[in-house]
């Protein structure tokens, strides 16, 4: 019996060979459980960085569009009046010429380009409105007296209005902006204007000079539009407000580059499309008016945008990025741009014509 129960235990448990068959089976699962986790994850990396990316690059196109469809509102009107307003500020960027979008060309196809744009939400009709007889002497601080229509008109001047003395609309340089404090009068066909001035000091006005209302002065708009290449986040800033911050719209914004359409014969039908690089169409040359007339300006039709945006999150699988911006079939397809971009990293990018349909832009001279 003794015999038989010491046979009997050494019948029971597994053998070696027992327990590595179950070893390699459990690293075998293992490995295939591994392996489904590292594909699902890589798929979900790669949906989440392109709907990033995506989502990113929408939100880009769209505000971009909005502002650009928005420029040279309530300027637009008084372009040849405002076109030799050049001395109101130094900075091009700054200006009051009847610029509605500026490009600022980044000169490399890899760098983010940039602009500002230009417009009045005013929701009242801005028309110039001439002086009194009796001249007027700004450098005094003297009030304005000009003409305008009865108070509660839709064109009235109010306190806080941004306002536009034009000495001259032919001469340069002869210009002034100030904000309405007070409204009195109406005495007869005319109405003061107590004033406090923002720039053009020591310019004189006559019953030759007009007065250009631009609504009120917190809806009046200079805003550029640029990306950090540190960051890659698109900011707008606000360049009549330089005490306020820029503003993030949006990030994984790696490129952003604009493009002037233009009518090179006047004929209503976009010809060609240029860099704010080439010249006669830099930022300088449009602000400072230095060789460029008001039928240049008008020849502008359309801008186009491109955006390249990435995804948030860094994938080890994506390659080195290539595509060019702006190509075209068929004409007018000048101004394509070959850019490129890292690799483990998602792309998307999105182009957009903007018509600009403001008078400035498209009247007949």
């Amino acid at each position: 019996m003794t015999h038989r129960t010491h046979r009997s235990l050494q019948q029971r448990g597994a053998s070696l060979i027992e327990i590595m068959v179950g070893v390699v089976i459990g690293l075998i699962a293992i490995l295939v459980i591994y392996q489904v986790f590292a594909v699902s994850e890589g798929l979900r990396r790669n949906t989440t960085g392109v709907g990033d990316a995506q989502q990113n690059g929408l939100l880009t196109s769209f505000a971009l569009g909005i502002e650009l469809a928005n420029a040279g509102n309530g300027i637009a009107t008084s372009a040849q009046k405002l076109y030799n307003c050049s001395n109101l500020s130094a900075d091009p960027t700054k200006s009051y010429r009847p610029v509605p979008v500026l490009i600022t060309d980044s000169g490399n196809k890899n760098t983010p380009d940039e602009f500002s744009v230009f417009y009045s939400a005013s929701t009242s009709l801005v028309t110039p409105v001439p002086f009194a007889s009796v001249p007027t002497t700004y450098a005094s601080g003297a009030d304005f007296v000009v003409q305008s229509p009865l108070p509660g008109a839709l064109n009235a001047f109010k306190p806080g209005d941004m306002v536009i003395a034009i000495k001259d609309p032919r001469a340069p340089d002869v210009c002034a902006r100030s904000i309405i404090k007070t409204v009195t009068g109406p005495a007869g066909e005319f109405v003061t204007l107590a004033h406090t001035l923002q720039d053009g000091a020591g310019v004189d006005f006559t019953s030759e000079s007009l007065l250009f209302n631009l609504g009120q002065a917190t809806r009046v708009q200079r805003v550029r539009y640029y990306v950090d290449p540190a960051t890659s986040v698109l900011y707008s800033q606000n360049l009549l407000r330089p005490d306020l911050p820029p503003v993030p719209l949006a990030s994984g914004v790696i490129n952003l580059k604009a493009q002037f359409g233009i009518d090179t014969d006047n004929d209503g039908f976009l010809d060609d499309w240029v860099e704010a690089s080439e010249a006669g169409w830099d930022a300088a040359t449009l602000m400072a008016g230095a060789g460029t007339k008001i039928e240049q300006l008008s020849s502008i039709k359309a801008v186009r945008i491109g955006v390249v945006t990435r995804s948030e999150q860094f994938d080890p699988a994506a390659t080195a990025f290539a595509h060019t911006l702006f190509n075209c079939a068929a004409p007018p397809c000048d101004g394509a741009i070959d850019i490129t971009a890292p690799a483990q990293w998602r792309y998307r990018v999105y182009e957009t014509i903007v018509p600009l349909r403001n008078v400035i832009w498209n009247q007949k001279l």
